[in-house]
């Protein structure tokens, strides 16, 4: 999971409610017969859980290289600069020339330069998400094999199933490793998502005896931050539009 959270100054928020958006996408079946067993069961239950808290959700099930390029290019234009949005990804992902991406169903014959063309590159989507300006953006994604660590841009947070280099478990049961516990934890009402993120971490290192750890990579600057804000005491900040020139003395 990453979450990117622009924080202006603390003038420039008020509590409102807030409109969430969420993109759930899962493979389970690739074309070249390195299927998985839990990437559909996880981004239908991820889905379901997110509704439970508000989320509209768009979902797709064993996508193709366009089909994902579609999906996500629907989901990003729909993102207004106050909606809290969440981008999450179960199945395969690799790493290139110091980048990682999401592999599409459609990967046989996928290797070299032809990852860059056929594969979604998950930097350049949390790019796309964070031009569109939502507070907080969110996204995570659980795969199998070893990814590189993601640059988190000031105010963002990036979250990975696993430490890079290293592979995620895709569980013994229903979920992934790291899906389990965060579908345990992500209802939660009125729970700081760093505070979420170390029970998921903690659950995932006991439950695999240390095999795997979770990673975060971190700048946020803010507190409160909620997936799910439960109450009128406790909601998500949203930031408002207001001209910053009718908040500053004039110098004329």
């Amino acid at each position: 999971m990453c979450a990117s959270y622009s924080t202006p100054a603390a003038s420039d928020y008020q509590l409102v409610n807030q409109r969430k958006r969420a993109l759930v996408i899962g493979v389970s079946q690739y074309e070249d017969g390195s299927n998985l067993s839990n990437p559909r069961n996880d981004a239908n239950d991820m889905a379901n859980a997110l509704e439970k808290i508000g989320f509209m959700v768009m979902k797709g099930i064993n996508l193709k290289s366009d089909e994902m390029d579609a999906n996500i290019s629907s989901f990003v234009q729909s993102i207004q600069g106050t909606d809290m949005a969440l981008f999450y990804f179960a199945g395969h992902g690799c790493q290139w020339e110091d980048q990682n991406f999401l592999i599409p169903s459609d990967n046989t014959n996928l290797s070299g330069p032809n990852i860059k063309r056929r594969a979604i590159n998950a930097q350049h989507v949390l790019e796309q998400i964070t031009k569109r300006n939502p507070h907080p953006q969110l996204s995570r994604g659980e795969q199998n094999r070893g990814l590189t660590a993601m640059y988190a841009s000031s105010g963002s947070l990036v979250a990975f199933a696993c430490a890079p280099g290293q592979t995620a478990s895709d569980g013994s049961g229903k979920n992934g490793l790291f899906t389990k516990h965060l579908l345990q934890h992500i209802t939660t009402p009125n729970e700081d998502i760093q505070m979420l993120l170390r029970d998921v971490s903690d659950g995932v290192e006991q439950e695999s005896s240390g095999q795997q750890i979770p990673y975060q990579n971190s700048s946020l600057r803010r507190r409160n931050i909620y997936i799910n804000a439960a109450d009128s005491g406790k909601i998500s900040f949203t930031e408002v539009k207001q001209n910053s020139l009718q908040r500053q003395p004039s110098n004329m």
